[in-house]
C-alpha cells in the first residue's frame, strides 16, 4: 500500500502542472513468458504462462515539446503463473513409475516508472503514437513453491498420491521496463507494448523439523505482450 501512495504521490506532484494529461489504462497480457528456475536436479516450472495476466495502471504527462510527453506512472500488474512441470520417469524401464509435479506460483508488480511518448500527426482523427517506460518493479510472490508426486501401481491401475511439500518462496524487485506504441480517437486509447519485469526467486527448502535444507536462487523475469485499452483526461489549472 506504501508503494501505491507513494506513486499517486508522485502522480499528483504532476498533475499540478498546467495542461496536464492523465491517461487511465487497463489491459491483458498476450503470450507472457516466466524465466525457467533450474537446478542441477532439473527444471522447476515452465515457460509458458498459464493463467489470466493483467493490469491496470495511471500515467501523467505533459508536453515538452511538440508531440512529446514526458511523465510518470504507477501500475498494478498480476502476471498469473507459469504452467507446471510435470516430470514422468522412463516407461520402458519400469512398471510402476514416479510422476513428479512442481508447481511455481506467480507473483504481482507494482512498478513505479517514467514514461515517454511521442505522438505522431492525425490520420482522419488517430493520432499514432510510440512510448516507453522504465523504472523499479516492486514484486510480491502469490504463495510458496509446491512439489511432489505420484507413483502408478500396475495391479490397482492407478495413481499413488505420494504427497506435496512446499518451499518458502520469495520473490525479489528488480527493474522494469516496456515499448511500444498505438493510437488515440477522441482521448481513447488502445496500444501493444512489450513488457519485461525483472525478478528473482529465492526458495527455501526444510525438513519436518523447520530446519534449512536447500535453498536456491535464481532469475524468475516475466515478458509479454500486452494489450491495453485507456482514456485520457486533460486537467488545466
Amino acid at each position: 500500500m506504501k508503494k501505491v501512495l507513494f506513486g499517486l504521490f508522485a502522480l499528483s506532484c504532476i498533475s499540478m502542472a498546467a495542461e496536464t494529461n492523465l491517461y487511465f489504462r487497463t489491459g491483458a497480457d498476450i503470450g507472457g513468458k516466466f524465466e525457467v528456475i533450474k537446478d542441477e536436479d532439473g527444471d522447476y516450472n515452465k515457460k509458458d504462462a498459464d493463467d489470466f495476466a493483467w493490469e491496470i495502471a495511471i500515467e501523467a504527462t505533459k508536453e515538452v515539446y511538440q508531440g512529446l510527453e514526458l511523465g510518470l506512472g504507477v501500475a498494478y500488474q498480476d502476471h498469473g503463473k507459469p504452467k507446471k512441470y510435470v516430470e514422468v520417469e522412463d516407461k520402458t524401464t519400469v512398471v510402476d513409475y514416479w510422476v513428479d509435479e512442481y508447481e511455481m506460483k506467480g507473483y504481482t508488480s507494482i512498478p513505479l516508472y517514467l514514461t515517454a511518448k511521442y505522438n505522431f500527426k492525425p490520420i482522419n482523427n488517430f493520432v499514432p503514437y510510440v512510448k516507453a517506460n522504465i523504472g523499479y518493479s516492486f514484486n510480491d510472490s502469490k504463495d510458496d513453491f509446491k512439489f511432489g508426486g505420484s507413483k502408478y501401481d500396475s495391479q490397482t491401475d492407478e495413481f499413488l498420491d505420494s504427497g506435496y511439500d512446499t518451499a518458502d518462496t520469495k520473490v525479489k524487485n528488480g527493474l522494469y521496463c516496456g515499448i511500444g506504441g498505438g493510437f488515440e480517437y477522441n482521448n481513447f486509447t488502445v496500444d501493444l507494448m512489450y513488457q519485461l519485469n525483472k525478478a528473482k526467486a529465492e526458495m527455501t527448502f526444510s525438513d519436518a523439523k523447520g530446519n534449512t535444507t536447500y535453498e536456491l536462487k535464481d532469475d524468475f523475469d516475466y515478458s509479454r505482450v500486452t494489450l491495453s485499452f485507456g482514456y485520457r483526461f486533460n486537467l488545466n489549472f
